[in-house]
């Protein structure tokens, strides 16, 4: 083959290698999403924050293709690289001494390419409240109890509905902490049988302040 022909060949090879290299990059391109999380009540950042995401198909509908997780940094700062063409949720972002943050299962189609920016404010659990039960007369095997507070109840993690039961055993009180934001109040309710909020026969509502725990006593 004459030389001029081959160099001819070598540069159309080298050209579509090019060309095939660069239609396979954007094939792999992905949606970029980056924000900060922060403290809802300080505004700092919150390092070491968990955020979680996940894509599913469309074909069959909201079949799960993968679950996407990373931490924030030291400045609460996140990145994650999805996928693009994919049904994409924003699912949650929590760590330990905050209310989780729970998006809506809602998707939205993703564009190849696309950057994004999600801020995050999660709401610090600063207030303690430590739920002491005293079975002083032995007349009962359990009581049920549920707490209600607003904030929490606004983020869907509310401890609302019925109350959940405590077994309870003579001269031995029942002892356990919750964490709620501080500066507001959280109501309890009890009662010897099943109950569904507000249908419970006694409740008592107390204030939390900031990084104290505060006690609320049940003599039953």
């Amino acid at each position: 083959m004459p030389l001029i022909l081959r160099l001819g060949f070598l540069l159309s090879f080298v050209i579509f290698l090019f060309v095939f290299s660069a239609c396979k990059k954007e094939d792999n391109s992905t949606n970029i999403f980056t924000g900060q999380v922060t403290n809802k009540k300080t505004g700092a950042p919150v390092a070491n924050a968990n955020v979680l995401a996940y894509t599913s198909s469309n074909s069959p509908p909201n079949q799960l293709i993968k679950d996407y997780s990373t931490k924030t940094n030291a400045q609460g700062y996140y990145t994650m690289a999805i996928p693009g063409e994919d049904q994409f949720t924003f699912s949650e972002v929590f760590k330990t001494g905050f209310l989780p943050k729970i998006y809506p299962a809602k998707s939205s189609y993703l564009v190849r390419g696309d950057s994004h920016l999600v801020d995050v404010q999660l709401i610090p659990l600063d207030g303690h409240l430590r739920l002491v039960i005293n079975n002083a007369t032995g007349q009962h095997d359990s009581l049920y109890v549920a707490i209600y507070n607003k904030t929490v109840f606004d983020e869907g993690l509310g401890l609302d509905g019925p109350g959940w039961p405590v077994v309870l055993s003579k001269g031995n009180p029942s002892s356990r902490v919750f964490d709620f934001p501080a500066d507001e109040s959280v109501s309890v309710y009890w009662d010897v049988k099943k109950f569904t909020i507000p249908g419970s026969m006694f409740y008592n509502s107390i204030f939390l302040s900031p990084s104290d725990t505060t006690d609320f006593i049940i003599d039953y």
